[in-house]
């Protein structure tokens, strides 16, 4: 409307435009879908009411074209504000082994058909069918690797670690030597048993470690020698392979460590 002052009393007079602009009618009615199978049979759903949402389009689909059942998703897209304006939607083929040709939307044949200000039916393939694979990011859980032995789970701060190669595998070997004897005298240490380790093994008594360069080593018998004299108390012989610690046999004392007072003055 076009304001119009006529006078100095002001007084305001509302007159007609000379031309009015009307706006489009509003989309209303039908739609069916159509998709071929691979036999060149076309499909088509049952009427599909303009504004329905993702899902109930989804219903339709499947529940018209049996070939595509459980084989398809349908995302709506925000290219319209209003569906009165439009409606789009992406059709997505999941699990389907075979070139879909391109589905075609048209209005319903029945009594009410789709309308609105010259509606247009557009239909394209935003993706082609082609042999690649496009996999989702996949759990850890759900991965598996061929093994011929048990695995282990590791945590680490309660987080599932990866082993090398995806490998974690367990096995069990059972110990072949035992210690049945131990003594410490000073810094001198005697340990006998049966398959003792002759090479490649440690030999700690308390806080200290025998110097590997004077292990001498049978399989019945080790002895060696301290750094310095061990901290007092009772304590065990812990011998040390690549393949874990030597069990000592039921049974064995443990080693005593007295405390020996070398210099006594007065302040």
């Amino acid at each position: 409307m076009t304001p119009l002052k006529d006078s100095t009393d002001a007084t305001i007079i509302v007159s007609a435009p000379e031309a009015v602009q009307l706006s489009g009618a509003p989309l209303e009615g039908y739609y069916t879908i159509t998709c071929q199978d691979e036999n060149a049979i076309d499909w088509t759903t049952e009427d599909i009411y303009f504004s329905w949402g993702e899902a109930a389009v989804q219903k339709a689909i499947t529940s018209s074209i049996p070939f595509l059942a459980d084989k398809i998703e349908v995302v709506r897209t925000n290219k319209y504000s209003y569906v009165q304006n439009g409606v789009e939607y992406v059709i997505n083929f999941r699990d389907v082994l075979a070139d879909v040709p391109q589905c075609t939307i048209q209005t319903s044949t029945g009594e009410n058909p789709l309308t609105g200000e010259n509606p247009t039916y557009v239909a394209t393939t935003t993706h082609d069918y082609g042999t690649n694979l496009y996999f989702e990011p996949i759990p850890l859980e759900m991965m598996r690797f061929p093994a011929s032995a048990p695995q282990i789970e590791v945590l680490v701060d309660g987080i599932p670690a990866l082993c090398p190669n995806f490998n974690c595998e367990f096995a069990y070997i059972e110990a072949v030597g035992e210690i049945t004897g131990q003594s410490v005298t000073g810094t001198s240490v005697s340990i006998t048993g049966t398959n003792l380790p002759t090479t490649g093994f440690t030999v700690t008594i308390a806080d200290q470690e025998c110097d590997t360069g004077s292990h001498n080593a049978i399989e019945t018998e080790i002895t060696c020698s301290l750094t310095e004299v061990p901290v007092a108390g009772n304590t065990n012989a812990v011998v040390k392979t690549d393949q874990g610690v030597v069990a000592i046999a039921d049974g064995v004392a443990e080693i005593e460590i007295d405390i020996t007072v070398t210099t006594v003055s007065t302040a």
